[in-house]
């Protein structure tokens, strides 16, 4: 199988399941918006899994209607059955920086009023509501219905020092507003500005203050890492190359062909907690072994190429939901130069006077590939090894060493809860 096919044959692949995750990942999802005569009209909305809060959203009222766009100043509400819902309001909201180099001097937050969507976490007699910007997070609060009001954290510098404090006021307007006798003064000293301490104590305090059922949360789940560990066995079909520019009327080059070889690796897989779980990070050690030999006219013997070794493909992989649990995913991973060799691993000419014994050095590669996870156990990935030079310490040399591999997955661990 020639270069030019193998990349052919996966490029083909890659294109196939790129259109099949196209047309099969669920876009859009039964919601709702509520206009600006407070009239609810039901549909369709394109789930795109805000990691900030949206300016605006994409409707349809069927499945098959197009698609239009529903900007802030056209609605009051929308969110999705089951799911999260954002409110359009006019508030005041302190957008000075969080970064550490960009703090500023003053305490005091420093207010502008905008019309946004607001991320609605709890509701009840006390409501809690989330705005998430570049670089910025900011949490908003009403209390029996009055007007909504953001809980103020700022982050400053003292002036004349490289010190920085911090403007925790959000804990007094708490104490102030969002206080009952069975909740104690240390827990809102204690309590920190973010999306899962606040919305534990919002919900504890509509709980003290009334009926629990009238107290609803829609919290985002906490963000922690997915580790995955994977068996990966599989079938290399390599073909490796040499050329020499020695000079000698003999002549080294050689092409040892298309071989079919085992391999096997253990991968390891780190799930980012963002964009629904769809980007990973891996990382998979894998034995390959190669062994091909020819014989020219010229030659006593056979040309011989062993070469046995570990590496360790390192990078990152995209998933793409479809239906029945079933994924699509696709790598991009870099080989560095570092690998283990075994001594046999070795490209040996025979012919008198000519005999030599290259010993196998690698350089660093790429690789791409595209699988399927068919199960939440049980995958297979298709994946083209770029060329890797393998006798790069030699300087009158050269060799092609590329390879089309058939991996086949079986997870025995995780830590996420299946």
């Amino acid at each position: 199988m020639s270069k030019n096919l193998s990349v052919s044959l996966l490029v083909c692949f890659v294109t196939l399941s790129i259109n099949l995750s196209l047309r099969a990942q669920v876009e859009f999802r039964k919601g709702y918006y509520i206009d600006l005569d407070d009239k609810r009209v039901d549909g369709l909305i394109k789930d795109q899994d805000w990691k900030d809060n949206p300016e605006a959203f994409i409707y349809k009222f069927k499945a098959d209607s197009d698609p239009q766009k529903m900007d802030i100043n056209r609605v009051n509400e929308f969110g999705f059955e089951d799911g999260p819902k954002f409110l359009a309001v006019t508030v005041k909201i302190d957008r000075t920086s969080d970064l550490v180099n960009d703090l500023t001097l003053g305490r005091n937050p420093t207010f502008q009023i905008e019309r946004l969507f607001l991320k609605v976490l709890v509701e009840g007699k006390a409501s809690l509501y989330g705005y998430s910007g570049e670089n910025l997070v900011r949490f908003f609060y009403s209390v029996n219905g009055i007007p909504i009001e953001q809980l103020v954290y700022k982050r400053y510098r003292l002036p004349g020092t490289v010190k920085i404090a911090v403007n925790k006021a959000y804990q007094q307007q708490i104490k102030n507003h969002i206080s009952c006798e069975d909740i104690k003064s240390n827990q809102i000293e204690s309590l920190t500005y973010s999306e899962q301490a606040l919305g534990k104590y919002f919900l504890k305090y509509n709980t003290c203050n009334g009926d629990p059922s009238s107290a609803s949360a829609i919290l985002s789940p906490e963000r922690k890492e997915i580790f995955n560990l994977r068996f990966t066995p599989g079938i290399n079909l390599s073909r490796l190359q040499v050329r020499d520019y020695l000079g000698y009327s003999y002549s080294f080059d050689t092409d040892f062909g298309n071989k079919p070889s085992l391999r096997v690796g253990l991968e390891v897989e780190a799930v980012l907690p963002y964009n629904r779980n769809k980007w990973s990070l891996v990382i998979e050690p894998t034995f390959q072994y190669y062994h091909s030999e020819v014989m020219k006219e010229q030659d006593v013997g056979n040309i011989v190429a062993k070469y046995s070794f570990v590496d360790f493909p390192a990078g990152l992989r995209y998933y793409s939901f479809l239906k029945n649990q079933r994924q699509l995913f696709f790598n991009a991973l870099y080989i560095s130069n570092f690998s283990v060799n075994f001594s046999s691993s070795a490209i040996t000419y025979p012919t008198r006077p000519y005999d030599k014994k290259l010993e196998i050095s690698t350089r660093n590669s790429f690789a791409v590939g595209a699988g399927m996870k068919f199960t939440k156990k049980f995958s297979v990935e298709l994946r083209y090894y770029f060329d890797r030079k393998i006798i790069g310490d030699y300087l009158s040399w050269d060799s092609t060493f590329t390879r089309l591999t058939l991996i086949a997955g079986y997870r025995f661990f995780t830590s996420a809860k299946d």
